[in-house]
């Protein structure tokens, strides 16, 4: 089930209606915090947990890479592998930008120390 804004409001009527103690969101990032920030803004006091894609591989719907791979850190990498035109993007390009903005950050706060 695809869910956009405009089931955001139904969504919180439900979850006030039935008053869950925690709820776990597995859509795609940033929706899912963008949906949580929603949620809780308008007095939803559960516990909300941004799991990704976490049922998909615990319900055996996506595989788990090999052990040897997990082991090596890169379980990313088979990630990547497996649905390439969905996470490319966001390791290849996502990723770096995000760490350009950290170096970034970092340079600049030490710079500003030594003023």
């Amino acid at each position: 089930m695809k869910i956009n804004e405009n089931d955001w409001p139904d969504i919180s009527a439900e979850l006030k209606d039935k008053k869950p103690d925690i709820v776990f969101v597995e859509i795609t990032s940033p929706t899912k915090e963008y949906l949580i920030e929603y949620l809780q803004s308008e007095g939803n006091n559960a516990v909300f947990m941004g799991v990704g894609g976490s049922f998909d591989v615990i319900s055996g719907n996506i595989p788990r890479a090999p052990l040897w791979v997990q082991r090596a850190n890169l379980e990313w990498l088979f990630r990547v592998m497996q649905e390439p035109r969905r996470l490319f993007k966001r390791y290849f390009v996502g990723n770096w930008k995000f760490i350009a903005a950290i170096i970034k950050e970092k340079h600049h706060g030490k710079a500003e120390e030594n003023e």
